[in-house]
């Protein structure tokens, strides 16, 4: 394995140093135009950690932004596979293409991270969103906020807020794209019971999945409207290793969907109005997990939203900004079991409006206010009909008592309809050191409110929700430093992590499984990133997170040593990008430590060590050609207990860009 790693990476790294001695020019001007990129990094204006427009070096908080050009250098085609190799950023994938991929961060619960489009929340159907129902089409940037964030956001946001913001605005084009997935053929069993089977090879493996993506751009004149539409066909029969140790096909877990979004932008002389609408519809097998298969379950999907706003960067006068928008939400979720006799559809529908205004003062401090109205209505077969409104105000005091020093006190206010009212508060301090270096540091108190299932799940033979429930409350701090010289950039944060409150479904003395607030956790932990620009063209990202985590649980304290569930160690990521005029490959490795699946900690989920590939070929201005293999060494690895993933896949492409 190790030759052929090495074999591997000549092969890959060969074209570079033909390429740098055919072309000395265009790979000297290549290499400066990367290292005045990583220079500057620091230099993006990000919005999501403060709710305007600020400087990486004047936020509190670890923020990591991820532009178009660092997604296209990932290789990556699914929102997941970007958002992973992040520091303190997990994925809880159940496996297939188009299964629920759910994001952690910082050893949060993914119903601890609040997940935002341009702003406005993503909702699931009963409790964090799920990212695989996100393209990738179209996002132009990414901002990921580590870190309590509830007094700007509101509920949800303990662990934090990644913030996907699409494009709007750009020249005319026309981008046809076209992706096969292929699995290697092999022999493996099927069906089970009686019904099992040893299966030959299979050459269908190598036409498993096909993605097809059209987008075009058309500007005129102050109005400028982006449209994308995606359609993907996939069997997702994969070979894995069942709990006997055999080889397995996965089985029912084939997906049929669409999805389609348009992005418009009316501009003015200093305001601009936006229009965000998009949908989707899935058809896929639900398999289960391993041991309790459900060969015959089934569940269609179905999304539509739309988000309206309007900023001004003057609003009557040159003080004050406005940012106003108003959205709407629609998910449903079908689910069929034949078998068990089961037939589930659970529909969420939500709308509200937000506002956010900053007044300048002086130049010493501003004044930053809003308020967010949202109603949530839930129609389901399991637990009726539901509502939850919220109402909410915001404050935040910048100040800036030199121009190397900013303080962000913040405090928020939420109403919810149906358990209360919580207030929340968040400061933090950012001080430049150097033109491109700044110390942050921050302390919050967020909170989780509690789902519709935890609420409201009917009482049967096994659960039943507890609409007595409070919210989840957590208390974070960081601190640390961010820098950037010609050539480098980097980021190192300590963080300590408190959750108090924390929701748990356990079993009661008769058998019946209810969420209780029963348990703490403690999240020690340390993060750093770094990218660095190499000669000739290279580039070299690493990204590694450790967690101590301590379950407080019931009579169990910190002496006892117990880890809280799927949080692992370490978390390591590492990637080599070589990018010039007609080639880019990156070579990605990513590390995740053991997980334990109870705080019992007596059983757990391997590590694991993933090696992905990525080729890229520019044949003219508008053709490329692309090849990834995800899992080189097809290694067997689980995110979730008992949900395998996908072992070594062929990834090939071409996309047809018209400008």
């Amino acid at each position: 394995m190790a030759r052929l790693f090495i074999m591997i990476l000549c092969i890959m790294t060969a074209p570079a140093f033909f390429s740098a001695a055919d072309n000395p020019d265009t790979g000297t001007e290549k290499q400066e135009e990367e290292e005045e990129s990583i220079r500057i990094a620091l230099e993006e204006v990000v919005v999501t950690a403060t709710r305007s427009e600020t400087s990486l070096t004047g936020v509190s908080q670890h923020v990591t932004v991820l532009t178009e050009t660092d997604i296209e250098n990932i290789g990556a085609t699914t929102l997941s596979q970007v958002l992973e190799k992040r520091t303190g950023v997990s994925i809880s994938d159940y496996g297939p293409e188009g299964s629920v991929e759910a994001v952690t961060i910082r050893g949060s619960t993914s119903t601890q991270v609040l997940v935002l489009v341009n702003g406005v929340r993503v909702i699931g159907s009963h409790g964090g969103a799920d990212i695989s129902l996100i393209p990738l089409e179209n996002i132009e940037r990414i901002e990921i906020v580590r870190g309590g964030t509830s007094a700007l956001y509101g509920a949800d946001a303990i662990g934090g807020v990644i913030n996907i913001i699409t494009r709007k605005t750009g020249k005319a084009f026309l981008r046809v794209g076209l992706e096969n997935a292929s699995y290697l053929p092999q022999g493996a069993f099927k069906g089970s019971g009686s019904d099992e089977y040893l299966a030959p090879p299979d050459l269908m493996s190598l036409v498993d999945t096909q993605k097809l993506t059209i987008g075009f751009g058309i500007p005129i004149g102050p109005l400028s409207c982006i449209c994308a539409i995606n359609g993907i066909r996939a069997a997702n029969e994969y070979p894995f290793i069942d709990l006997t140790g055999e080889s397995r096909i996965r089985e029912n877990s084939g997906l049929l969907g669409c999805d389609g979004s348009i992005d418009m932008r009316y501009t003015g002389e200093s305001w601009c109005i936006d229009f965000s609408g998009m949908g989707l519809y899935h058809e896929h097998g639900s398999p289960g997990e391993l041991g309790s298969t459900t060969p015959d379950a089934s569940q269609r999907e179905a999304m539509a939203g739309c988000t309206l706003g309007m900023t001004s960067q003057k609003f009557f006068t040159d003080l004050i900004t406005l940012d106003l928008k108003g959205f709407m939400q629609y998910h449903s979720l079908d689910y069929t079991d034949p078998h068990a006799g089961v037939d589930s559809t659970h529909t969420t529908f939500s709308f509200g409006c937000d506002l956010t205004q900053e007044l300048m003062l002086s130049d010493y401090i501003s004044l930053l206010y809003g308020g967010t109205f949202s109603a949530d209505r839930l129609d389901s077969t399991d637990m009726g009909k539901r509502e939850r409104n919220n109402v909410s105000g915001f404050i935040e005091v910048p100040l800036f008592p030199s121009p190397d020093l900013t303080i962000r006190p913040a405090f928020r206010y939420d109403y919810f309809s149906d358990f209360g009212n919580s207030l929340t508060f968040r400061a933090g301090f950012s001080l430049l050191f150097s033109d491109s270096q700044s110390i942050k540091g921050s302390f919050s108190r967020s909170f989780r409110a509690p789902t519709f299932n935890d609420l409201y799940w009917p009482a049967d033979a096994f659960a039943e929700g507890n609409p007595d429930l409070a919210p989840e409350q957590g208390y974070e701090g960081d601190l640390g430093i961010c820098g950037s010289a010609e050539n480098i950039a980097y980021t190192c944060f300590f963080f300590f992590r408190y959750i108090d409150e924390v929701i748990l479904w356990l079993p009661g003395p008769d058998t019946i499984w209810r969420p209780t607030n029963h348990g703490k956790g403690i999240y020690p932990g340390f993060e750093t990133s770094w990218k660095i620009g190499l000669p000739d063209s290279f580039e070299v990202a690493l990204d590694y997170t450790f967690i101590y985590s301590f379950a407080l649980t019931g009579d169990i304290d910190i002496s006892d040593d117990k880890r809280v569930p799927l949080v692992p160690l370490h978390n390591l990521a590492a990637q080599l990008t070589y990018h010039e005029k007609r080639l880019m490959y990156s070579i990605s490795a990513r590390y995740e430590g053991k997980r334990f699946l109870s705080v019992a900690t007596s059983s757990t989920l391997d590590p694991y060590l993933i090696l992905d590939l990525h080729l890229k070929l520019f044949l003219s201005k508008s053709a490329t050609l692309s090849f990834s293999v995800d899992n080189l060494f097809d290694e067997s690895r689980e995110s979730i207990g008992n949900y395998p993933l996908p072992g070594f896949t062929f990834r090939t492409g071409f996309e047809l860009n018209v400008r």
